[in-house]
């Protein structure tokens, strides 16, 4: 049972975070609906180099969406699943950030 209410405690502080990452943004400027990652990536650019968003607000963006995508370093992901390293490579859903390959769940 404590298990599984610190599960539920991760979740929600996870929500939470994100959902403190969606109104700070908000808040910098009203959000229009985007239609692709190229004009978030584009409204991300933006604010930073307007200074409106710093370094620790990307990291917890990077976090969140980390949490989001269920995203793993092949490393982590072996351990976790009992594979080998080279088992897991085979993976279908990678990603790979800046030299760091990641497995998306």
């Amino acid at each position: 049972m404590r298990i599984l209410t610190l599960c539920v405690v991760n979740v929600v502080e996870h929500f939470n975070c994100l959902q403190h990452v969606i109104n700070v943004i908000q808040n910098i400027e009203p959000m229009k609906t985007p239609v692709t990652s190229e004009q978030i990536t584009d409204r991300l650019f933006r604010l930073i180099h307007e200074g409106r968003l710093e370094k620790n607000d990307l990291v917890q963006i990077f976090e969140h969406t980390a949490a989001i995508l269920n995203a793993k370093t092949l490393s982590n992901y072996a351990k976790d699943h009992g594979k080998s390293y080279n088992g897991a490579k085979l993976q279908k859903e990678k990603a790979e950030i800046n030299g760091v390959k990641f497995i998306i769940q």
